[in-house]
């Protein structure tokens, strides 16, 4: 796999990079995250682990929720609603 033209956007995947370039290039895991961290365009890891989220974004999930209560006037009765909360 190229690795070379990895630009990678959180910390979790400088770590993954880091990885990858310890495996195969053989360095010690500590340079090969100064490398991973270069490739994302910081000085150093410990640049990097003070700028880049752990993480990607919270809400990627492009579902969501939606919850809804209506009303039976006809025979008047809460529909939607747990029997608990009425």
């Amino acid at each position: 796999m190229l690795i070379e033209n990895i630009h990678p956007k959180t910390l979790d995947g400088v770590k993954r990079l880091a990885t990858q370039l310890k495996k195969s290039r053989g360095i010690k895991h500590s340079d090969a995250l100064d490398l991973a961290a270069q490739a994302a365009n910081f000085t150093n890891f410990r640049h990097a682990l003070r700028t880049l989220p752990a993480r990607g974004p919270a809400f990627s999930n492009p579902y969501g929720l939606l919850t809804v209560y209506w009303r039976d006037e006809v025979h008047r009765h809460l529909y939607g609603i747990p029997s608990s909360a009425r």
